[in-house]
């Protein structure tokens, strides 16, 4: 019975560290894109992708001091947002995850190359500071 519990206790650790890492490398793709489009970085395309509307997270309450979480994301040419990787987790989970569900709602104007719309991949990098955080 001893050995039942303490494996049990080591498959439930194993499982927290193993969730933990899925979570900091995290990927979403709540949209279905075509395989074959080719995703450009910011330095292969004519014009950027322009951010028109940004998302903003304004209550961290709970939050300590100060903080950031950095994602990358693909600017689709359709204008969604895809592909949320979390490259850095902040200290606050409840930040973090205000972050993670509004980077979804930026608006944009899709990058360009070659006179036509492209997907672009870009890094975002939202800070908080006593209770207020902005996008850098």
């Amino acid at each position: 019975m001893l050995k039942k519990i303490i494996l049990l206790q080591i498959s439930v650790l194993i499982v927290i560290l193993c969730g933990w890492e899925q979570i900091k490398g995290q990927t979403t793709n709540d949209q279905i894109q075509p395989d074959d489009e080719k995703i450009f970085s910011q330095d292969e395309v004519d014009v950027k992708a322009k951010v028109t509307k940004s998302a903003y997270v304004d209550d961290v309450s709970g939050c300590k001091d100060s903080g950031f979480i950095t994602l990358r994301v693909v600017l689709r040419k359709s204008g969604n947002v895809t592909d949320i990787q979390v490259v850095k987790l902040s200290e606050c989970k409840t930040f973090n995850d205000k972050v993670i569900k509004a980077i979804v709602k930026i608006k944009f104007n899709p990058a360009i190359k070659d006179g036509e719309k492209v997907s672009q991949r870009k890094s975002f990098q939202y800070k908080y500071h006593t209770g207020l955080s902005h996008k850098n």
